[in-house]
Parts: C-alpha cells; structure tokens; sequence
C-alpha cells in the first residue's frame, strides 16, 4: 500500500532499517505511519521480492487487518496473496452485503 505502520511484526526484520530507510529517503515519515517516497520505489521494491514471500506477506497482513477489524485491506491483501479459502469467500460476502446495506453499491 501507500503507507505502513511500522509496529507490524514483519517490519521488525532487519531491526535498524527504518532509519536507513528514512536517511536515504527510500520512505518517509507522516503522522503516524511512514510511506514510500514515491511509487516507482514502492513498485521496484515490491516486484524485487520473491513470488512466494510476496504471498506469505500477504497473507500476514490480511490476518493482521483482520484481527483490526478492517475487512476491506484484509480482504484486498487475502486476494494480493491469492487465498482461495473459504475464509476469503466468506470475508468478501460479508463486505458485500455491508456494502449493500449502507447503499454505496455502485
């Protein structure tokens, strides 16, 4: 995504990175998260990463919305990491049927 909340447990690893990040500015700091500071970087970085790792931080951080109650970037990392399981299905109809209740359904 654009932006990231560096207490997610997969940013613990290297441990000093985010300074290097910052000094180099690779990202930057907003208010309460930090951001790529452009979205080629954000892109390059993100195609720089195995197939398989990509899929298994995916599927992290589809949990770790989850467990915050954000169906919808749950959901979308669950669909980036190609989770077919019924968890995602089920997932994806409840947001659907949210949607339709509050009438935002284009």
């Amino acid at each position: 995504g654009e932006e990231f909340n560096p207490s997610l447990s997969i940013f613990k690893r290297p441990k000093n990175i985010l300074p290097t990040l910052l000094k180099t500015a690779i990202i930057v700091k907003r208010e309460y998260n930090y951001a790529f500071s452009h979205p080629l970087i954000r892109d390059v970085i993100y195609q720089d990463i195995e197939k398989e790792e990509r899929l298994k931080l995916h599927q992290i951080l589809g949990d770790y919305f989850l467990k915050k109650n954000d169906r919808i970037n749950a959901a979308r990392h669950y669909l980036l990491g190609e989770n077919k399981s019924l968890r995602i299905i089920n997932l994806l109809l409840k947001l659907g049927e949210d949607l339709r209740k509050s009438g935002n359904n284009p």
